[in-house]
């Protein structure tokens, strides 16, 4: 049975590598059955019962599996960061995980060809392997884990409220999905160095296949494709929300005063996605996001030229405290909604 249950988890797991090349599925999705690979993976070295296997093949799979544990967390960060900003990942976080990989399978390599075991190259290759697995047990993993998990509840930013999960469900999926892993983590460390019963290897086990069922469900609901035609915005009370959170954020927070704001910044304060903002700026403004922006820091440089408190003010540094990153923006900009430049303006009102 067990041969059988090993056989279909390696064959779905070789079957969405291929896929992934063939570009049936996203990087995302292979990304999803390579998580859940190595955590089987943990199961299995932990199972104990290895009689189905040759001792070879055992040592050989227990040996690579503590490299694989450093992937986790950079998978379950890459699962996060891909969903919440168009399959974005950084492949830089796969450095460590590839240099340790490539350590250990040297030295299975050296393993393999040299016989001679009393040989000093054979020793040190030995300690090398050794070492490196303890540290990454002991060190990487446990350091990996907290750090990614940090950085990914960062993106998900599940404390301040729960009203923030109302209209972006992506995120509570997702943050599900990483508290489940988190979880996982935790009992998987109690079977291994606090209490090795068998209570907690079924536990494991069972505690695996439920948080697999959520989290297929999960990781589907989170990267749901959205519909090739344009999002209609007019007459949909979601978008009433968001429009309410956008103008709240806009006035109350002004936050175009920072001349870097981006719809990607402006989406994340309203808890919504960058395509939707832009979308409903488009149909219910009739403008593109630049000139929404600009538009509020206009009307904020209209008052402003007129306060005694800024009549030292140079042009320029007005244009610089109302969001305009240069003088020249600021002058066109203003000129285009109300016909003269900032200059004139202040004047004629002087007048």
């Amino acid at each position: 049975m067990k041969i059988i249950i090993i056989s279909v988890v390696l064959l779905v797991f070789l079957s969405s590598v291929i896929c992934f090349l063939l570009k049936k599925i996203s990087e995302l999705v292979l990304y999803f059955y390579t998580t859940w690979f190595i955590l089987f993976s943990s199961l299995f070295i932990i199972s104990g019962d290895f009689s189905f296997v040759s001792e070879s093949v055992v040592n050989t799979v227990s040996l690579m599996f503590f490299v694989l544990l450093t992937l986790l967390p950079v998978l379950i960060f890459n699962i996060v960061q891909g969903s919440l900003q168009k399959n974005r990942f950084d492949k830089r976080n796969y450095y460590l995980p590839a240099t340790l990989f490539l350590i250990n399978m040297f030295c299975l390599l050296y393993f393999g060809l040299e016989k001679g075991e009393d040989e000093f190259t054979y020793e040190v290759v030995e300690n090398v392997m050794s070492y490196t697995n303890y540290i990454v047990i002991l060190f990487v993993f446990p350091i990996s884990t907290v750090f990614y998990c940090y950085k990914s509840f960062k993106l998900l930013k599940p404390l301040p409220t729960l009203k923030t999960y109302k209209n972006n469900f992506r995120k509570l999926y997702l943050t599900v999905f990483v508290v489940l892993y988190v979880l996982y983590i935790i009992v998987w460390v109690f079977q291994n160095y606090v209490l090795d019963v068998g209570f907690f290897k079924t536990l494991l086990k069972g505690y695996y296949v439920f948080y697999f069922m959520v989290s297929f469900y999960v990781i589907y609901r989170a990267n749901k494709k959205d519909s090739n035609k344009e999002i209609s915005v007019n007459s949909n009370s979601q978008f009433d929300v968001i429009q309410e959170k956008i103008s709240l954020v806009m006035k109350e927070r002004e936050l175009y005063l920072n001349s870097r704001l981006t719809v990607k910044q402006l989406a994340e304060e309203v808890g919504s996605n960058e395509k939707y903002v832009s979308n409903l700026i488009n149909q219910r403004y009739q403008m593109n996001f630049s000139n929404f922006v600009n538009d509020f820091r206009v009307k904020y440089a209209t008052k402003i030229l007129l306060d005694e408190k800024y009549k030292n003010f140079t042009i320029e540094a007005i244009g610089g405290l109302s969001g305009f990153s240069s003088k020249s923006a600021f002058n066109s900009t203003f000129k285009k909604v109300n016909g003269i430049t900032p200059s004139e303006y202040k004047k004629r009102k002087i007048l």
